[in-house]
């Protein structure tokens, strides 16, 4: 969930905003970025977090198959991990080429939101904060509602832990 290569996310939204960095004044830029991840992926997060929110029947499927595919809970909706990830580096795959990647080497990973989903996938929803350049601004701006591909990978423990309601 929280490192991943070349996944499929789209550019739900992005919030322009200035923010202090000691007495300077800087432009930041959050992403919505959503995705669809098999559910093993919340085992990245905490080890028990599935088998709390899926069920299943491991007879009807084979050993190596993931027999969590029915959301216990699906009243709940939308959850939220609360916890904040930073320096993280996110890339954006936007061309053909390596070098068309949109870079952000101090990413942070400031939500995740996720809704378990039959057959043992999760909607999952990411806010991340960067600083672009100009030239970096523009293209995110083009990405707007697109489907892009992004590597994503945490390098540091959160601050916090735990699941809530985002609702």
């Amino acid at each position: 969930m929280l490192n991943m290569t070349k996944h499929l996310v789209r550019v739900a939204h992005l919030n322009v905003r200035t923010e202090f960095h000691g007495e300077d004044e800087v432009t930041m830029v959050d992403l919505t970025l959503i995705a669809e991840v098999a559910n093993f992926e919340l085992d990245k997060l905490s080890p028990t977090l599935r088998e709390s929110l899926f069920d299943g029947d491991p007879d009807m499927l084979g050993a190596d198959e993931n027999p969590l595919v029915h959301p216990k809970n699906p009243e709940l909706g939308a959850l939220r991990w609360k916890a904040e990830f930073d320096l993280v580096v996110l890339r954006l795959h936007a061309g053909a080429k390596a070098k068309d990647d949109i870079v952000f080497g101090d990413a942070k990973i400031k939500k995740i939101g996720f809704e378990p989903e039959e057959g043992g996938t999760c909607k999952t929803v990411y806010q991340i904060a960067v600083q672009p350049t100009e030239d970096q601004g523009a293209r995110l701006m083009m990405l707007l509602g697109r489907d892009v591909r992004i590597s994503l990978e945490a390098c540091e423990q959160p601050e916090e832990s735990g699941v809530e309601n985002a609702e």
